[in-house]
Protein backbone atom coordinates (compact mmCIF):
# COMPACT_ATOMS: atom_id res chain seq x y z
CA UNK A 1 0.00 0.00 0.00
CA UNK A 2 1.02 3.72 -0.74
CA UNK A 3 2.43 5.46 2.04
CA UNK A 4 3.30 9.24 1.20
CA UNK A 5 4.25 11.92 4.16
CA UNK A 6 2.27 14.77 4.92
CA UNK A 7 4.77 16.91 4.18
CA UNK A 8 5.82 15.51 0.64
CA UNK A 9 1.88 15.94 0.13
CA UNK A 10 1.91 18.88 1.24
CA UNK A 11 4.96 20.30 -1.18
CA UNK A 12 3.49 18.63 -3.91
CA UNK A 13 0.27 20.59 -4.26
CA UNK A 14 1.86 23.95 -3.87
CA UNK A 15 2.87 26.23 -6.14
CA UNK A 16 6.52 25.86 -5.69
CA UNK A 17 6.71 22.40 -6.76
CA UNK A 18 5.42 22.86 -10.49
CA UNK A 19 9.04 25.63 -10.06
CA UNK A 20 11.11 22.76 -8.59
CA UNK A 21 9.77 20.42 -11.70
CA UNK A 22 10.34 22.37 -14.44
CA UNK A 23 13.95 23.16 -13.18
CA UNK A 24 14.61 19.60 -12.43
CA UNK A 25 13.27 18.20 -15.48
CA UNK A 26 15.55 20.86 -17.64
CA UNK A 27 18.93 19.27 -15.64
CA UNK A 28 18.30 15.39 -16.20
CA UNK A 29 18.58 13.35 -19.30
CA UNK A 30 14.76 12.37 -20.39
CA UNK A 31 15.79 8.33 -19.52
CA UNK A 32 17.09 9.16 -16.27
CA UNK A 33 17.95 6.62 -13.30
CA UNK A 34 16.55 7.74 -10.22
CA UNK A 35 19.17 6.36 -7.79
CA UNK A 36 21.63 7.98 -10.23
CA UNK A 37 20.36 11.76 -10.36
CA UNK A 38 20.06 11.95 -6.85
CA UNK A 39 23.90 11.47 -5.87
CA UNK A 40 24.19 13.88 -8.89
CA UNK A 41 22.06 16.52 -7.38
CA UNK A 42 22.25 15.80 -3.91
CA UNK A 43 24.73 19.09 -3.55
CA UNK A 44 22.60 21.43 -4.74
CA UNK A 45 19.69 21.87 -2.13
CA UNK A 46 16.53 21.00 -4.39
CA UNK A 47 13.52 20.79 -1.91
CA UNK A 48 12.63 17.80 -1.55
CA UNK A 49 14.41 16.09 -4.80
CA UNK A 50 13.52 12.24 -3.91
CA UNK A 51 9.80 13.22 -4.33
CA UNK A 52 10.34 15.30 -7.56
CA UNK A 53 12.39 12.62 -9.36
CA UNK A 54 9.91 10.24 -8.26
CA UNK A 55 6.93 12.15 -9.79
CA UNK A 56 8.67 13.07 -12.71
CA UNK A 57 9.56 8.73 -13.16
CA UNK A 58 5.89 8.41 -12.59
CA UNK A 59 4.79 10.92 -15.18
CA UNK A 60 6.78 9.39 -18.06
CA UNK A 61 5.37 6.16 -16.85
CA UNK A 62 1.61 7.01 -17.03
CA UNK A 63 2.39 8.90 -20.46
CA UNK A 64 0.54 6.08 -22.16
CA UNK A 65 -2.77 6.33 -20.01
CA UNK A 66 -2.81 10.08 -19.25
CA UNK A 67 -1.14 12.53 -21.91
CA UNK A 68 -1.15 15.52 -19.82
CA UNK A 69 0.32 12.97 -17.32
CA UNK A 70 3.22 15.99 -16.51
CA UNK A 71 1.05 18.09 -14.80
CA UNK A 72 -0.56 15.19 -12.92
CA UNK A 73 0.55 13.78 -9.38
CA UNK A 74 0.66 10.51 -9.16
CA UNK A 75 1.59 6.95 -7.11
CA UNK A 76 2.64 4.31 -8.14
CA UNK A 77 -0.45 1.79 -7.34
CA UNK A 78 -2.29 4.45 -8.96
CA UNK A 79 -0.85 4.33 -12.27
CA UNK A 80 -0.91 0.86 -11.97
CA UNK A 81 -4.40 0.59 -11.51
CA UNK A 82 -5.61 3.47 -13.70
CA UNK A 83 -8.20 3.23 -16.62
CA UNK A 84 -6.38 4.00 -20.02
CA UNK A 85 -8.17 7.13 -20.59
CA UNK A 86 -10.10 6.15 -24.01
CA UNK A 87 -11.84 3.16 -22.00
CA UNK A 88 -12.42 5.34 -19.15
CA UNK A 89 -14.33 7.91 -21.70
CA UNK A 90 -16.24 4.49 -23.47
CA UNK A 91 -17.01 3.28 -19.81
CA UNK A 92 -18.78 7.16 -18.90
CA UNK A 93 -21.24 7.07 -21.21
CA UNK A 94 -23.43 4.83 -19.74
CA UNK A 95 -23.47 7.28 -16.78
CA UNK A 96 -24.20 10.35 -18.94
CA UNK A 97 -27.81 10.26 -18.61
CA UNK A 98 -27.74 10.71 -15.08
CA UNK A 99 -26.78 13.71 -12.79
CA UNK A 100 -26.03 11.98 -9.51
CA UNK A 101 -22.92 10.36 -9.64
CA UNK A 102 -20.39 8.81 -7.61
CA UNK A 103 -16.97 7.03 -7.87
CA UNK A 104 -16.37 4.96 -4.78
CA UNK A 105 -12.37 4.37 -5.50
CA UNK A 106 -11.25 7.54 -7.03
CA UNK A 107 -7.45 6.92 -6.50
CA UNK A 108 -5.69 9.14 -8.54
CA UNK A 109 -8.67 10.52 -10.54
CA UNK A 110 -8.69 8.71 -13.79
CA UNK A 111 -11.68 7.67 -13.92
CA UNK A 112 -13.87 10.17 -11.97
CA UNK A 113 -12.48 12.95 -14.27
CA UNK A 114 -14.27 10.43 -17.27
CA UNK A 115 -17.26 9.68 -14.71
CA UNK A 116 -17.52 12.55 -13.19
CA UNK A 117 -17.23 15.16 -15.94
CA UNK A 118 -20.31 17.43 -16.65
CA UNK A 119 -21.88 15.80 -13.14
CA UNK A 120 -23.20 18.99 -11.24
CA UNK A 121 -23.22 16.42 -8.31
CA UNK A 122 -20.18 14.03 -8.82
CA UNK A 123 -18.67 12.74 -5.80
CA UNK A 124 -15.20 11.30 -5.55
CA UNK A 125 -14.76 9.00 -2.47
CA UNK A 126 -11.13 8.27 -1.60
CA UNK A 127 -10.05 6.55 1.99
CA UNK A 128 -6.68 7.55 2.22
CA UNK A 129 -6.46 11.50 3.08
CA UNK A 130 -2.54 12.07 1.35
CA UNK A 131 -3.72 10.29 -1.72
CA UNK A 132 -7.07 12.38 -1.62
CA UNK A 133 -5.04 16.13 -1.45
CA UNK A 134 -3.57 14.32 -5.00
CA UNK A 135 -7.03 13.09 -6.41
CA UNK A 136 -8.27 16.92 -5.66
CA UNK A 137 -4.98 18.02 -7.31
CA UNK A 138 -5.70 16.69 -10.28
CA UNK A 139 -9.38 17.33 -10.70
CA UNK A 140 -8.55 20.87 -9.89
CA UNK A 141 -6.06 20.31 -13.17
CA UNK A 142 -8.96 19.55 -15.45
CA UNK A 143 -11.17 22.13 -14.02
CA UNK A 144 -13.32 19.47 -12.27
CA UNK A 145 -13.41 21.78 -9.19
CA UNK A 146 -17.37 21.22 -8.55
CA UNK A 147 -16.50 17.58 -8.00
CA UNK A 148 -16.73 16.89 -4.08
CA UNK A 149 -13.93 15.03 -2.52
CA UNK A 150 -14.74 12.57 0.63
CA UNK A 151 -12.17 11.07 2.49
CA UNK A 152 -13.62 7.94 3.62
CA UNK A 153 -14.12 4.18 2.57
CA UNK A 154 -16.33 2.96 -0.08
CA UNK A 155 -17.88 0.17 2.29
CA UNK A 156 -18.65 3.41 4.66
CA UNK A 157 -19.57 6.59 2.98
CA UNK A 158 -23.31 7.57 2.52
CA UNK A 159 -24.25 6.95 -0.85
CA UNK A 160 -26.54 9.54 -2.60
CA UNK A 161 -30.37 8.27 -3.17
CA UNK A 162 -30.62 7.91 -6.20
CA UNK A 163 -27.18 7.95 -7.53
CA UNK A 164 -24.98 5.96 -10.23
CA UNK A 165 -21.70 4.33 -8.72
CA UNK A 166 -18.49 3.41 -10.00
CA UNK A 167 -15.93 0.93 -8.21
CA UNK A 168 -12.31 0.39 -8.70
CA UNK A 169 -11.63 -2.33 -6.04
CA UNK A 170 -8.07 -3.27 -5.09
CA UNK A 171 -7.39 -6.35 -6.53
CA UNK A 172 -4.34 -7.90 -4.51
CA UNK A 173 -3.84 -10.34 -1.69
CA UNK A 174 -1.94 -10.05 1.62
CA UNK A 175 0.85 -10.35 0.26
CA UNK A 176 0.37 -7.47 -2.18
CA UNK A 177 0.26 -9.76 -5.47
CA UNK A 178 -2.62 -9.54 -7.60
CA UNK A 179 -5.47 -11.97 -7.58
CA UNK A 180 -8.24 -12.35 -9.66
CA UNK A 181 -10.06 -14.09 -5.99
CA UNK A 182 -13.25 -12.01 -5.72
CA UNK A 183 -13.16 -11.97 -1.31
CA UNK A 184 -9.84 -10.56 -1.59
CA UNK A 185 -10.26 -7.08 -3.08
CA UNK A 186 -10.73 -4.23 -1.27
CA UNK A 187 -13.84 -3.35 -0.96
CA UNK A 188 -14.81 -6.71 -1.70
CA UNK A 189 -17.55 -5.65 -3.80
CA UNK A 190 -19.98 -8.80 -3.17
CA UNK A 191 -20.21 -7.97 0.15
CA UNK A 192 -21.44 -4.09 -0.75
CA UNK A 193 -23.52 -4.55 -3.57
CA UNK A 194 -27.13 -4.79 -1.64
CA UNK A 195 -26.15 -1.72 0.41
CA UNK A 196 -25.14 0.11 -2.45
CA UNK A 197 -27.97 -0.24 -4.42
CA UNK A 198 -30.32 0.24 -1.30
CA UNK A 199 -30.02 3.75 -2.54
CA UNK A 200 -28.37 3.74 -5.72
CA UNK A 201 -30.12 2.82 -9.11
CA UNK A 202 -26.86 1.76 -10.60
CA UNK A 203 -23.60 0.46 -10.71
CA UNK A 204 -20.27 -0.53 -12.19
CA UNK A 205 -17.47 -2.23 -10.69
CA UNK A 206 -14.89 -2.82 -12.65
CA UNK A 207 -12.65 -6.22 -12.09
CA UNK A 208 -10.13 -8.26 -13.43
CA UNK A 209 -10.61 -10.36 -16.72
CA UNK A 210 -9.27 -13.46 -14.58
CA UNK A 211 -12.33 -13.19 -12.03
CA UNK A 212 -14.21 -16.55 -11.18
CA UNK A 213 -17.08 -16.71 -12.87
CA UNK A 214 -18.39 -19.77 -10.07
CA UNK A 215 -17.47 -16.93 -7.53
CA UNK A 216 -19.81 -14.53 -8.86
CA UNK A 217 -22.63 -16.93 -9.94
CA UNK A 218 -22.49 -18.45 -5.98
CA UNK A 219 -23.07 -14.63 -4.93
CA UNK A 220 -26.62 -14.57 -6.18
CA UNK A 221 -26.05 -11.31 -8.07
CA UNK A 222 -26.74 -11.91 -12.04
CA UNK A 223 -24.68 -8.02 -13.72
CA UNK A 224 -23.76 -7.66 -16.85
CA UNK A 225 -20.75 -8.93 -17.61
CA UNK A 226 -18.61 -6.61 -20.42
CA UNK A 227 -15.12 -7.65 -21.55
CA UNK A 228 -13.39 -4.75 -22.57
CA UNK A 229 -10.68 -4.73 -25.20
CA UNK A 230 -7.93 -2.23 -26.50
CA UNK A 231 -6.16 -3.26 -29.54
CA UNK A 232 -5.61 -7.09 -29.51
CA UNK A 233 -5.36 -7.19 -25.74
CA UNK A 234 -8.23 -7.32 -22.70
CA UNK A 235 -7.86 -4.71 -21.02
CA UNK A 236 -10.53 -4.84 -18.29
CA UNK A 237 -13.91 -6.44 -17.15
CA UNK A 238 -16.65 -4.58 -15.70
CA UNK A 239 -20.16 -5.84 -13.76
CA UNK A 240 -22.97 -3.66 -14.33
CA UNK A 241 -25.92 -3.43 -12.08
CA UNK A 242 -29.07 -1.73 -12.27
CA UNK A 243 -30.06 1.22 -14.73
CA UNK A 244 -26.60 0.76 -16.41
CA UNK A 245 -27.08 -2.86 -17.17
CA UNK A 246 -28.39 -3.26 -20.38
CA UNK A 247 -31.88 -4.87 -21.19
CA UNK A 248 -31.66 -8.69 -21.54
CA UNK A 249 -27.76 -8.50 -21.54
CA UNK A 250 -25.73 -10.51 -19.30
CA UNK A 251 -22.68 -11.01 -21.40
CA UNK A 252 -21.00 -8.51 -23.81
CA UNK A 253 -17.79 -8.19 -25.41
CA UNK A 254 -16.71 -4.97 -26.59
CA UNK A 255 -13.42 -3.82 -28.69
CA UNK A 256 -11.88 -0.31 -28.71
CA UNK A 257 -11.54 2.14 -30.24
CA UNK A 258 -13.80 0.87 -33.01
CA UNK A 259 -16.73 0.13 -30.59
CA UNK A 260 -17.70 -3.84 -32.15
CA UNK A 261 -19.65 -5.26 -29.60
CA UNK A 262 -21.28 -8.63 -29.16
CA UNK A 263 -23.64 -10.24 -26.65
CA UNK A 264 -24.90 -12.71 -25.49
CA UNK A 265 -28.71 -11.48 -27.08
CA UNK A 266 -26.65 -11.92 -30.54
CA UNK A 267 -28.20 -14.43 -33.44
CA UNK A 268 -27.19 -18.12 -32.52
CA UNK A 269 -27.02 -21.03 -34.24
CA UNK A 270 -26.26 -24.91 -33.22
CA UNK A 271 -22.70 -24.96 -33.46
CA UNK A 272 -21.26 -28.51 -34.75
CA UNK A 273 -17.83 -29.70 -34.04
CA UNK A 274 -15.84 -30.50 -37.64
CA UNK A 275 -12.12 -31.43 -38.50
CA UNK A 276 -9.81 -28.73 -39.37
CA UNK A 277 -11.01 -27.07 -42.72
CA UNK A 278 -8.39 -24.12 -44.76
CA UNK A 279 -8.51 -21.59 -42.05
CA UNK A 280 -8.57 -21.55 -38.60
CA UNK A 281 -9.92 -18.30 -36.60
CA UNK A 282 -8.87 -17.18 -33.07
CA UNK A 283 -11.19 -14.69 -31.29
CA UNK A 284 -9.76 -11.59 -29.40
CA UNK A 285 -9.82 -12.71 -25.74
CA UNK A 286 -12.72 -10.63 -25.13
CA UNK A 287 -15.04 -12.86 -26.92
CA UNK A 288 -14.30 -16.08 -25.32
CA UNK A 289 -13.93 -14.55 -22.04
CA UNK A 290 -17.18 -13.41 -22.46
CA UNK A 291 -18.48 -16.55 -23.13
CA UNK A 292 -19.75 -15.62 -26.78
CA UNK A 293 -18.17 -18.87 -28.38
CA UNK A 294 -21.54 -19.61 -29.89
CA UNK A 295 -22.43 -16.07 -30.69
CA UNK A 296 -19.25 -15.31 -32.48
CA UNK A 297 -19.14 -18.59 -34.57
CA UNK A 298 -22.63 -17.43 -35.65
CA UNK A 299 -22.43 -13.97 -36.75
CA UNK A 300 -19.56 -15.01 -38.79
CA UNK A 301 -20.16 -18.64 -40.14
CA UNK A 302 -17.21 -20.66 -38.22
CA UNK A 303 -17.40 -24.23 -37.27
CA UNK A 304 -15.67 -25.66 -33.59
CA UNK A 305 -12.52 -27.57 -33.50
CA UNK A 306 -13.65 -28.61 -30.33
CA UNK A 307 -16.07 -28.13 -27.96
CA UNK A 308 -13.62 -26.70 -25.64
CA UNK A 309 -11.00 -24.76 -27.25
CA UNK A 310 -11.27 -21.37 -28.59
CA UNK A 311 -9.94 -21.84 -32.13
CA UNK A 312 -12.50 -22.22 -35.03
CA UNK A 313 -12.63 -23.19 -38.61
CA UNK A 314 -13.77 -22.55 -42.13
CA UNK A 315 -12.87 -22.86 -45.83
CA UNK A 316 -13.79 -19.09 -46.41
CA UNK A 317 -12.10 -16.01 -44.85
CA UNK A 318 -14.39 -13.89 -42.43
CA UNK A 319 -15.34 -10.86 -43.36
CA UNK A 320 -14.28 -9.37 -39.86
CA UNK A 321 -15.54 -5.53 -39.26
CA UNK A 322 -12.41 -4.90 -37.61
CA UNK A 323 -8.70 -6.79 -38.11
CA UNK A 324 -8.30 -7.20 -33.84
CA UNK A 325 -11.69 -9.23 -33.96
CA UNK A 326 -9.87 -12.52 -34.60
CA UNK A 327 -6.44 -13.83 -36.17
CA UNK A 328 -7.25 -15.89 -39.11
CA UNK A 329 -4.58 -18.80 -40.15
CA UNK A 330 -4.35 -20.53 -43.54
CA UNK A 331 -4.13 -24.57 -42.63
CA UNK A 332 -0.45 -26.31 -43.89
CA UNK A 333 -0.46 -29.05 -41.55
CA UNK A 334 -2.38 -30.74 -38.96
CA UNK A 335 -1.09 -34.02 -37.16
CA UNK A 336 -1.08 -35.24 -33.99
CA UNK A 337 1.65 -33.51 -31.51
CA UNK A 338 4.52 -35.52 -32.00
CA UNK A 339 7.93 -33.53 -31.67
CA UNK A 340 9.79 -35.60 -34.34
CA UNK A 341 7.35 -35.21 -36.66
CA UNK A 342 6.24 -31.62 -36.53
CA UNK A 343 10.13 -30.89 -36.97
CA UNK A 344 9.88 -33.20 -40.27
CA UNK A 345 7.15 -30.55 -41.12
CA UNK A 346 8.81 -27.63 -40.64
CA UNK A 347 11.68 -28.93 -42.46
CA UNK A 348 9.01 -30.36 -45.04
CA UNK A 349 7.89 -26.55 -45.63
CA UNK A 350 11.08 -24.70 -45.05
CA UNK A 351 10.35 -23.45 -41.74
CA UNK A 352 12.61 -21.84 -39.76
CA UNK A 353 11.39 -19.29 -37.47
CA UNK A 354 7.38 -19.37 -36.07
CA UNK A 355 5.46 -18.00 -33.41
CA UNK A 356 3.76 -20.35 -31.55
CA UNK A 357 0.39 -20.11 -29.59
CA UNK A 358 -1.53 -22.67 -27.46
CA UNK A 359 -5.10 -23.63 -26.66
CA UNK A 360 -5.63 -26.54 -24.38
CA UNK A 361 -2.78 -27.53 -24.48
CA UNK A 362 -0.22 -28.57 -21.26
CA UNK A 363 3.24 -27.89 -22.83
CA UNK A 364 4.90 -23.77 -22.23
CA UNK A 365 5.16 -22.51 -25.96
CA UNK A 366 9.11 -21.72 -25.25
CA UNK A 367 9.38 -25.43 -23.87
CA UNK A 368 8.11 -26.52 -27.21
CA UNK A 369 10.50 -24.24 -28.89
CA UNK A 370 13.77 -25.65 -27.77
CA UNK A 371 12.54 -29.16 -28.70
CA UNK A 372 11.59 -27.78 -31.85
CA UNK A 373 15.01 -25.84 -32.27
CA UNK A 374 13.45 -22.93 -34.29
CA UNK A 375 13.83 -18.92 -34.22
CA UNK A 376 10.98 -16.78 -33.41
CA UNK A 377 8.90 -15.38 -36.35
CA UNK A 378 5.65 -13.83 -37.54
CA UNK A 379 4.75 -15.06 -41.03
CA UNK A 380 4.31 -18.39 -39.77
CA UNK A 381 2.22 -20.11 -36.65
CA UNK A 382 2.20 -23.32 -34.89
CA UNK A 383 -0.80 -23.87 -32.99
CA UNK A 384 -0.91 -26.33 -30.20
CA UNK A 385 -4.23 -27.35 -28.80
CA UNK A 386 -6.15 -30.62 -27.78
CA UNK A 387 -9.23 -32.10 -30.19
CA UNK A 388 -11.15 -34.25 -28.42
CA UNK A 389 -8.82 -36.69 -26.48
CA UNK A 390 -5.76 -35.81 -28.09
CA UNK A 391 -3.09 -33.17 -28.30
CA UNK A 392 -2.53 -31.49 -32.00
CA UNK A 393 -0.51 -29.20 -33.48
CA UNK A 394 -1.67 -27.23 -36.39
CA UNK A 395 0.63 -25.03 -38.76
CA UNK A 396 0.06 -22.43 -40.31
CA UNK A 397 0.38 -19.12 -42.20
CA UNK A 398 -0.81 -15.97 -40.89
CA UNK A 399 -3.49 -14.34 -42.80
CA UNK A 400 -4.03 -10.43 -42.46
CA UNK A 401 -7.90 -9.23 -42.57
Amino acid sequence: MYIMRQEEVDFLISSKYLEVLEYVRSIIPENFILEKELLRLHKKNIPFLSTVLEQISLQNKAEHKFPDARYLLFHKEGIEQATRKEIAQYVSRRYQPYSLRMDLTAGIGGDSRAILCGSKNGVAVERDSMIAKMTRYNLNHWNLFQIEVRVESAEETAIMEGAVLYCDPMRRDEKDRRTSQISLWEPNPLACVSRWLDSAVGLGIKVSPAFDYEELAQSGFEPEIEMIGWNRQLKQAIWWFGVLKGDGVTRRATLLPSGWTLTNQDYIENIGCVEPQSYIIEPHTAILRAQLADQFCSKYGLAKIDEHIGYFTSNTIPQFEDPVIARVYRVIDVSKYNVRNLKKCLKTFSIESATIRRRGFPHHPDEVRKKLKIKEGQDFTILLTRIGPSLYSIVAERIKT
